[in-house]
């Protein structure tokens, strides 16, 4: 399955192109949870968090705020998905939020680091879905179980009836492809 990229997925929902949102949706909505978590949201705040940063961004679709100029769209993002939490913890505070739970409240640098590696863990993700595609199974396979799974050569050998040097291979020629895969994504992200 190839992905659309980011540029080109913006000017779909600017367009109010329903596939375009369908494939934000699915791609952000675990950031955006994830970064729910890192606020200390509780699980309904972080489905309310998702809602309100969506329903930012499709507000802003028919004249969006974000311009390539000012940075990069996670950036962008990143900053209204901060927005809106602090306003969750705001409405959670007004009904006394304790000074443990707002000690618990990352700082702007800790939060753009593990932002930054759920991001790495999504385009990753992006990426095997893609090598799936692009791979003969049995070599996918081989890659995923010596390689991802870390079982020894001999016996992904034996299961997949290869030889070692066969999963060798493999796991060679997915990792090029994934390398590849990876640096488009993150360059489309750009």
């Amino acid at each position: 399955m190839a992905y659309t990229t980011r540029a080109s997925l913006l000017r779909g929902i600017h367009a109010g192109d329903e596939a375009s949102w369908k494939r934000f949706w699915d791609f952000y909505s675990p950031l955006i949870l994830f970064c729910g978590g890192l606020f200390g949201l509780q699980a309904d705040e972080k489905q309310d968090l998702r809602q309100e940063v969506m329903l930012a961004v499709m507000k802003e679709a028919p004249s969006p705020k974000y311009s390539r100029t000012l940075g990069s769209f996670r950036s962008y993002l990143q900053g209204i998905i901060r927005h809106k939490a602090l306003d969750i913890l705001h409405r959670r505070l007004e009904s006394k939020l304790s000074g443990a739970e707002m000690e618990q409240i990352p700082d702007e640098d800790c939060i753009q680091k593990m932002l930054d590696e759920e991001y790495e863990k999504l385009i990753f993700n992006m990426a095997l879905e893609e090598l799936k595609e692009a791979v003969d199974e049995r070599q996918y396979m081989a890659y995923e179980m010596y390689a991802l799974q870390d079982r020894p050569p001999e016996v992904v050998a034996h299961i997949l009836q290869m030889s070692v040097n066969q999963i060798y291979l493999a796991k060679s020629r997915c990792l090029k492809e994934m390398k590849g895969i990876v640096e488009r994504l993150k360059r489309d992200e750009e």
